[in-house]
């Protein structure tokens, strides 16, 4: 936030020094514009830096706290040998780049794009965004004004929304943190007669037949695909439609990236007796990687240990 407030108070002089169209020299319309402008630029640059920083650190520390629980040890060995059958690394072959090493400056556009396809990689991140939400709070929306009179109930000035009518000017709100458990993830997984649990951290939900391996009929694979089609437009971890997050794209290659330069060369187990427990979807009692290390006597959330091979 110290950034935000450097550059908002650089560029608030250039504000406050645009005079309104039309506003003559001591017009008190021309102070009481630019302090809208300088307060809006204020907002702007706290949305930059919440948005654009803070739900992609805190979706990381989510997934790397869950995968370095002694419940999930089998997602993370999962994780470990799609990257390494994905990027193998050989004994004869000294000195090999990414992932094994640090070096992400110049990264094949060809290694983006199968790191961005890894299914299992991408199974863990979309349940990892669909169980800890990154934004664990209604998003706020003002129901605008029909255009139209509806035929049914005969309302103009308002929206009807599961058969209930809504005034315009009402401000309503989504929580992803309901819309992420709806019954539709609520699907078999690992055995045939266990049904998923939503409130459980499953990344076999994402996969067809919940990764398992089996041939199935046309009918059987299209229905899976369906299903999982059907649970992609319930995440709504990035929002949906016009207001979609612009940056969703760019904070998805981030993790993948980061994801698979860690797992690819270490394995993450809860550091012991640390006291510290990550807790998610209560915003008063969020604790995320960058908020419990510099507590005193914390030595690490995780403990990274590297592969021997």
């Amino acid at each position: 936030m110290g950034l935000a407030m450097k550059y908002t108070l650089r560029y608030s002089y250039i504000f406050l020094a645009i005079p309104n169209r039309g506003a003559g020299d001591g017009d008190p319309t021309m102070l009481y514009t630019n302090f809208i402008w300088f307060w809006q630029l204020i907002v702007f640059l706290q949305d930059q830096m919440l948005a654009g920083m803070d739900t992609t650190g805190d979706t990381l520390s989510f997934l790397m706290y869950q995968i370095s629980l002694p419940e999930s040890r089998s997602v993370q060995k999962r994780l470990h040998s799609e990257l390494l059958n994905a990027f193998p690394k050989s004994a004869e072959m000294p000195g090999l780049g990414w992932p094994h090493s640090m070096d992400v400056q110049s990264l094949p556009h060809e290694t983006i794009l199968k790191v961005l396809n890894l299914p299992y990689l991408d199974a863990a991140l979309k349940e990892t965004l669909r169980v800890y939400s990154a934004i664990p709070i209604t998003l706020p929306r003002v129901v605008p004004a029909s255009t139209t009179t509806d035929r049914i109930s005969g309302h103009r000035n308002g929206r009807i929304l599961e058969g209930k009518f809504i005034p315009a000017g009402t401000t309503i709100g989504t929580l992803a943190y309901g819309i992420h458990r709806d019954e539709v993830f609520a699907v078999e997984t690992k055995q045939k007669d266990e049904p998923g649990d939503v409130d459980s951290f499953v990344p076999e939900r994402w996969l067809i037949n919940g990764g398992i391996e089996g041939k199935l009929t046309p009918d059987e694979l299209e229905q899976e695909k369906q299903r999982i089609r059907t649970m992609e437009a319930r995440l709504w971890a990035f929002g949906s439609g016009g207001r979609n997050c612009v940056g969703r794209h760019l904070s998805i290659l981030e993790m993948k990236l980061l994801l698979a330069t860690i797992y690819s060369r270490y394995q993450t187990q809860v550091t012991p007796n640390s006291g510290v427990k990550i807790t998610h979807n209560r915003w008063d009692q969020r604790r995320t990687f960058r908020d419990v290390l510099p507590f005193r006597r914390v030595d690490g959330v995780v403990t990274f240990t590297p592969y021997e091979y």
